[in-house]
């Protein structure tokens, strides 16, 4: 790699210049010529790239609206993806960025980041309000999570949705943490969204994340959506921080094994304190279906699930189910992998020598049980590797 290469990787003007650019911009020092001049370079960087990736740079609520000024001035048609995660678009960018989408200068658009970007739900209501006017027919992923938009936000996204504009959305991200993100989502959005799935004008979605639905109601209504088959063939499924129990794992379980979940091949359930063992239990009905036999990553994090729970999954895997499953993670503050399942763990692998899971527990019971079990799992994917 050639010295130049590998400076602009380490410093890859877009990332670095318009952030400057902005700030004296919005700092409102210089002459109207100079400004003039300034607004000027800003648009000729933007023409210049197809991916404009701006995240983390802390940029203020002002200077994300004169990017959304910038961005109505012509169109830009090479740029197709707009991250702009960790930075403030609030009272200020929001009204902006809307009236760029509106304007069809960002109608190339496939990818859309705004991860934790302070949205709340007036932001998120002016967001879809764009969305509708139909000129990011062509977008593929929607980043929303770690914002405020609350149930208001979660109706227009998912009336926009239902709108029929965005007919080759493919990722869909929604919601935050609820201790730090604010209110979550309650009934009346989960069922907006529910409506939007079933509505017939996401075909293609195959990706979906979502955080903070606070009533198990509403993660019933969101997964009764999912059943209808009017969405995309499902390749990621992800919920965290959200209610679910006995009731909306028996829901879930029922739904993954439906033919929209043959290609899944990760699942995620985070943060659901109140799945427990018997929750676990239901799942694993799903698991032991040939439907899932596609599945490479599960996640059961802070599920507290305790010997039943892991009883469960661990005699799945030794009978062979789950097949391609390559990373297991159940992660807990509080409860860890005892002893008898750590044993039991280490028998699966013994047993089935086609069991190749990596197993990432918080804590094991003795580095000795670790070591053991990570010893046969390696072994069992050496044998692979040589049979292969």
């Amino acid at each position: 790699m050639g010295y130049e290469k590998a400076q602009m990787m380490v410093n890859p003007p877009p990332k670095i210049v318009i952030p400057v650019m902005l700030g004296v911009l919005t700092a409102g020092k210089q002459s109207v010529a100079q400004a003039r001049l300034l607004e000027a370079r800003i648009l000729e960087k933007l023409d210049s790239i197809s991916e404009l990736d701006l995240d983390f740079r802390l940029i203020e609520d002002n200077e994300m609206a004169t990017l959304g000024r910038a961005f109505q001035q012509r169109p830009f048609p090479g740029l197709e993806s707009l991250s702009l995660s960790q930075n403030r678009v609030e009272e200020l960018a929001m009204p902006q960025i809307a009236k760029a989408i509106e304007s069809g200068h960002l109608s190339n658009l496939k990818r859309l980041n705004l991860y934790k970007c302070r949205i709340d739900g007036a932001g998120a209501v002016m967001l879809a309000e764009a969305l509708q006017s139909g000129n990011l027919a062509r977008l593929q992923n929607l980043e929303l999570s770690y914002n405020n938009i609350g149930d208001m936000g979660l109706v227009a996204i998912s009336n926009a949705l239902a709108s029929g504009y965005m007919p080759a959305m493919k990722t869909l991200s929604l919601g935050g943490d609820i201790e730090t993100q604010g209110e979550g989502f309650h009934i009346q959005g989960s069922q907006a969204l529910a409506r939007a799935f079933q509505s017939g004008n996401s075909p293609l979605l195959e990706d979906l994340q979502i955080w903070g639905i606070v009533e198990e109601e509403g993660v019933i209504a969101v997964i009764n959506g999912l059943e209808s088959r009017m969405v995309g063939c499902f390749k990621s499924l992800y919920f965290s921080n959200c209610k679910i129990r006995l009731a909306g794992a028996k829901v879930l379980s029922r739904a993954l094994q439906l033919p929209s979940f043959s290609h899944l091949t990760l699942l995620g359930v985070f943060e659901s304190p109140l799945l427990g063992d018997d929750g676990v239990a239901a799942l694993a009905e799903a698991f032991k279906s040939s439907n899932l036999n596609n599945l490479e990553y599960l996640y059961l994090n802070y599920v507290r699930m305790k010997h039943k729970g892991w009883s469960e999954l661990i005699s799945l895997l030794e009978a062979g189910h789950l097949p391609n499953l390559s990373e297991l993670y159940a992660v807990e503050d509080f409860h860890h992998i005892s002893p008898s399942s750590a044993e039991a763990l280490a028998k699966a692998y013994h047993i089935n020598t086609s069991l190749v899971t990596k197993v990432a527990v918080s804590q094991w019971p003795s580095e000795a049980l670790r070591k053991r079990v990570e010893h046969l799992r390696i072994v069992n994917q050496n044998l692979r590797t040589s049979t292969n």
